[in-house]
């Protein structure tokens, strides 16, 4: 099928259906711009393509940026992703549509992060067929997997302008996942997202920076009682796709070390090891935080963050909560992640050092 062809079976604008063929949205088109139909029929019940982990793609380990300042970004911070065919229709300032994907199960021919914990298995929620509503001037979409299990919710409306389309579109469905959670009572999480841009077919979306591979020394295993509780918190922060949670239990965990490295110091009157500067490295992912003292910037995140998820009412120095109900306070959240976590890291770092430092020398 042509894509003019497939314009009319959707009845949706030629343009559009262009936009989604550049996205892949219609399977792989062969070299004389013809569609497999069956794939496009795919498409009309699924709103997808559903490819097998043979067919997996995911984003190159070895892209980084090259703009002066933004090169080498630290571990748990956050990248923007723009995929494109790279040809003279690839104009996404000129795209009049937007369309985000929210998937509650991993798509592998969507560049799925690696670093994103998804459930073993699939919703244990039917969905006979797609269903589809409005909400702020937007068409969103509710689809089932070939398999007839939900699987992902879309968005589409008219961009306006140069803004983050995937938060808006949270922030749109949001009471729907709240009526599909509390309806189903089970946990639905969304373990990939992504917006594309129409016509141009550009695929937009976030992920962190992925670690590289480490190889485990067994022999440099020690356990350490006086780190437990922050290394336990520590832990669960990285098990932890949402940002609120993860946010507060590094936040937890920085506040664990520094109460056990306090009364460790005072009781054996050693003074603490700094194998780390407690700074913020000088790197623009990290804002205005970037070079700054642990304390200035925990003093800075404690009312905006800390106290905003751990009070339910109206915290009256801060005058919000975080719940997760507005995604763009989410979104603002996941930067500040990476900043907390960097001090939770470097402060557990320091207490182990000199911790093992009495070990060898006693």
């Amino acid at each position: 099928m042509k894509v003019k062809e497939i314009a009319k079976v959707l009845k949706i604008p030629e343009w559009a259906a262009a936009g989604k063929a550049r996205a892949g949205l219609f399977g792989y088109a062969s070299k004389s711009g013809n569609h497999d139909r069956k794939l496009v029929e795919n498409y009309q019940q699924y709103g997808t393509q559903w490819v097998s982990r043979k067919s997996a793609r995911y984003t190159p380990e070895e892209i980084d940026v090259t703009v002066p300042g933004w090169e080498n970004p630290p571990l748990g911070t956050l990248r923007q992703y723009r995929i494109g065919l790279g040809d003279q229709w690839d104009t996404p300032d000129k795209d009049a549509c937007w369309l985000a994907h929210y998937y509650f199960v991993p798509n592998h021919f969507y560049f799925p992060d690696r670093q994103m914990l998804a459930p073993i298995g699939k919703p244990l929620v039917k969905l006979h067929k797609k269903f589809h509503t409005t909400a702020d001037g937007c068409d969103i979409g509710v689809y089932p997997d070939p398999d007839g299990d939900l699987a992902l919710i879309t968005v589409l409306g008219k961009k306006d302008g140069d803004q983050d389309y995937l938060t808006k579109g949270l922030k749109i469905i949001n009471p729907l996942l709240n009526w599909l959670t509390f309806s189903t009572d089970q946990a639905l999480p969304i373990v990939q997202q992504f917006w594309i841009g129409l016509p141009s077919g550009m695929i937009e979306y976030q992920k962190q920076v992925e670690p590289s591979k480490i190889q485990l020394s067994p022999a440099h295993f020690i356990e350490h009682d006086p780190l437990i509780h922050a290394q336990s918190l520590y832990r669960r922060a990285l098990n932890c796709n949402d940002p609120i949670y993860a946010f507060f239990s590094f936040w937890r965990a920085a506040e664990a070390v520094d109460e056990a490295r306090n009364q460790w110091c005072r009781e054996t009157r050693i003074s603490l090891i700094r194998v780390k500067e407690e700074i913020i490295p000088k790197h623009n992912v990290f804002g205005t935080y970037s070079g700054k003292k642990f304390t200035w910037v925990m003093d800075k995140l404690r009312d905006e963050y800390r106290n905003a998820i751990a009070h339910v009412s109206t915290y009256k120095s801060v005058g919000k909560v975080l719940t997760g109900s507005h995604a763009e306070d989410e979104n603002s959240l996941k930067a500040n992640t990476a900043c907390i976590r960097y001090i939770a890291k470097t402060k557990i770092d320091n207490f182990h050092a000199t911790l093992n430092a009495q070990v060898n020398n006693s």
